[in-house]
């Protein structure tokens, strides 16, 4: 995972962007999580060990991340998005009562890709998928 980790970073090298030491820690952070953070939940994890660090700094960082191709933005009817630094085909599973999200790794991504590029025509690149539900801390509070 660390060697990973450092190549998205020195790709990032490569494509002659800065790295500073709190784009580092942002990216690191958001790699280190599976909890899909709002840019204000990285802003507290990472203010910690940066001070100095600005939530603008954090905002500016997500959108250099998701324009290169590093994380997703990920949107769900919320006032606020969250982000993903895991950028592989997966779905996502979000709580209807508090709003987590958590991951789905399923194993029918390459079908279902192949099935929709079949019957539209289209070379299909990536997908998303959504599904909805109760996570299971909710569904103990209903008991």
């Amino acid at each position: 995972m660390l060697q990973e980790h450092d190549h998205h970073l020195q790709e990032l090298r490569r494509r002659g962007l800065r790295l500073t030491p709190q784009r580092e820690a942002i990216y690191s952070y958001l790699r280190s999580v599976v909890s899909h953070p709002r840019a204000e939940d990285i802003y507290a994890a990472v203010r910690q060990d940066h001070p100095a660090l600005s939530l603008a700094t954090v905002y500016n960082t997500l959108n250099l991340l998701v324009n290169q191709g590093l994380a997703r933005r990920l949107v769900y009817g919320e006032t606020t998005s969250r982000y993903d630094a895991n950028v592989s085909d997966h779905a996502h599973v979000v709580c209807e009562r508090c709003g987590a999200v958590a991951d789905y790794f399923g194993d029918n991504e390459h079908d279902v890709k192949a099935s929709v590029a079949a019957a539209t025509g289209y070379k299909v690149r990536s997908m998303r998928q959504i599904f909805y539900g109760l996570c299971r801390s909710c569904q103990e509070e209903e008991h």
